[in-house]
């Protein structure tokens, strides 16, 4: 009977230190999915503009008034729409570079941020069967309670020290 609740106390301790380690990756996400949609967003805004000041210049090449018409007989108009039609698609082929460029650098973030957690949930599934395993060896007399609770203490601590060492390491910042 102590046994079954010494199991369950110690299995209630590990789901929540999971669900506690867990926060930070949740927070990280939200703050990157609000960050990656500032920078789509500025993108956007950015190229917008860029494409009405492009669109401006190129329009100015046109001449204006009896020389534009002179400009038609002199075949001189169809070389500057011709050059405005291969620089706007010129433009345009950059502006979708450019987003692609981001779309791809939010992909690899988000890829990164996956696959630590899914490093920190197989640790957990780890550390969970750890906990049933030892408790199987306290059943058959293998291993005392003590122990039990002993080797789940030093093992908690030794996670949460290393997890605070990597959040230390990832708080640095960059030079």
């Amino acid at each position: 009977h102590d046994l079954k609740e010494l199991f369950k106390r110690l299995n209630k301790e590990l789901q929540l230190q999971h669900k506690e380690a867990k926060k930070p990756f949740v927070v990280q996400k939200n703050e990157m999915l609000k960050a990656q949609k500032r920078e789509r967003r500025g993108l956007k805004i950015k190229q917008q503009q860029r494409k009405l000041a492009e669109a401006k210049e190129r329009q100015e090449r046109f001449r204006k008034g009896l020389s534009r018409i002179w400009g038609f007989f002199t075949g001189s108009s169809k070389k500057t729409r011709l050059q405005n039609e291969r620089e706007a698609k010129a433009c345009a082929n950059r502006d979708a570079q450019e987003k692609e460029a981001l779309i791809q650098a939010h992909v690899r973030q988000r890829r990164n941020l996956q696959q630590r957690y899914k490093y920190l949930i197989a640790h957990q599934q780890k550390q969970a069967r750890d906990l049933q395993a030892g408790f199987v060896l306290t059943q058959q007399g293998s291993k005392s309670t003590d122990d039990l609770t002993a080797e789940f203490s030093r093992k908690a601590d030794t996670d949460t020290r290393q997890r605070s060492r990597k959040q230390d390491i990832k708080r640095e910042p960059k030079l």
